[in-house]
């Protein structure tokens, strides 16, 4: 009953940003690090295009000030995920980037991660398009990101 409760209300805060947000000019993720090592994208030959259009770089900014990248380098076909999340230094942290943790999978036409009790879940909205969540306790946030270079 949580988990439905917890797609639900993401889904309607998801559907609240993009019409409340989804007007904005694009953003630039120009604050986010890069990975320090070589990031290959690994090929969509033979690929699903639904789960092919998920690999890249995607940028956007947490609650419309946090530049992020979320990058996708392969899904697996047992859905693991593998790639990196980087972002810019906020008010009380660095800025970083971190490769995937091993719990990144994708299901139900979904990517979901967690650090600790911080959970993320990116949902393809359109090729050009990826809405992620983050819950962190009570906290919930949102970004709307765009495919990037």
């Amino acid at each position: 009953m949580m988990c439905k409760l917890s797609k639900a209300v993401s889904w309607w805060f998801a559907m609240f940003f993009i019409v409340v947000v989804s007007t904005t000019a694009p953003v630039s993720a120009e604050d986010a690090p890069l990975p320090d090592e070589s990031v290959v994208i690994a090929s969509t030959d033979g690929v699903d295009p639904s789960i092919g259009s998920l690999f890249g770089e995607w940028q956007g900014k947490w609650g419309g000030q946090l530049h992020s990248r979320f990058i996708v380098t392969n899904i697996e076909s047992g859905g693991r995920v593998t790639g990196f999340y980087c972002w810019a230094a906020g008010s009380n942290f660095s800025a970083g980037c971190s490769p995937l943790p091993e719990n990144a999978e994708f299901k139900d036409d979904e990517i979901n991660f967690s650090w600790g009790q911080v959970v993320f879940v990116f949902q393809r909205r359109d090729n050009d398009k990826v809405i992620g969540t983050r819950t962190a306790g009570d906290q919930l946030d949102s970004v709307l990101m765009t495919k990037g270079n």
